[in-house]
């Protein structure tokens, strides 16, 4: 089992990308997902659960369409809440993932 915490929109240089902008910050949270399982020899078809957290409910219509570009087959289940804030006030989404290896 792979167990990956929280990513955010937070780049390989540490810098947070899309500041105030839900879509950008969903694409690079799903790109550090995609990074995490191939470094484990996996891939979005191990995922068995993922849950998202958005600061706005508005902003789930476009993290619902970044998500379908990675995960291609049918979804894993998910849950999705709605939370006051999280680790840093520029963040929007936050994306943790279950997957079998």
């Amino acid at each position: 089992m792979l167990f990956i915490s929280g990513q955010t929109s937070v780049d390989g240089k540490g810098q947070v990308t899309g500041k105030g902008d839900a879509k950008i910050q969903a694409e690079q949270v799903f790109k550090n997902l995609e990074k995490i399982l191939k470094s484990q020899g996996a891939s979005w078809d191990n995922v068995l659960k993922t849950t998202i957290y958005l600061t706005d409910i508005r902003h789930m219509n476009v993290v619902q369409e970044v998500r379908a570009k990675y995960i291609k087959r049918g979804y894993p289940a998910s849950t999705l809440l709605v939370v006051s804030g999280l680790a840093r006030p520029e963040f929007l989404v936050e994306v943790e993932a279950v997957a079998a290896l």
